[in-house]
């Protein structure tokens, strides 16, 4: 008796895990929201998606290589928010960043309008020269 209920709980413990892991949000750099890192990247044309061409109000997107010092297997495409800098196309940089979430439009029937798009949450790199 002992042991089932023990397997029980532990049930219930790891199902409780995976539930909040399935409702977290990511960052892209690999560190806590709002955290400063120094990042190693290049700014990139956006792409053809059909956010990057009508809502994206970048100029450029930024491919990272590095974060604090550390290379990632492969380069992490992320939109900007560039403070202090114009950015050059395909010139490598060091920058100071963080990651921010913004909620963007409203829940579709929130409104009496059509809308457009609906609700979304969208993580973006917030850079300076350091």
């Amino acid at each position: 008796m002992k042991k089932t209920i023990t397997i029980v709980i532990l049930a219930l413990a790891l199902s409780s895990i995976c539930m909040a892991a399935e409702n977290s949000i990511y960052t892209k750099l690999g560190v806590p929201f709002g955290e400063i890192c120094i990042i190693k990247a290049e700014f990139v044309d956006k792409g053809d998606s059909y956010y990057a061409k009508n809502v994206s109000k970048a100029e450029y997107y930024l491919n990272i290589y590095e974060i604090n010092g550390n290379k990632l297997s492969q380069p992490s495409l992320a939109e900007p928010i560039c403070e202090n800098i114009k950015p050059e196309k395909h010139k490598m940089y060091m920058l100071k960043a963080y990651e921010i979430i913004r909620s963007e439009g409203a829940p579709r029937g929130w409104t009496e309008n059509m809308e457009q798009m609906g609700y979304g949450i969208n993580n973006y790199i917030v850079i300076k020269n350091p």
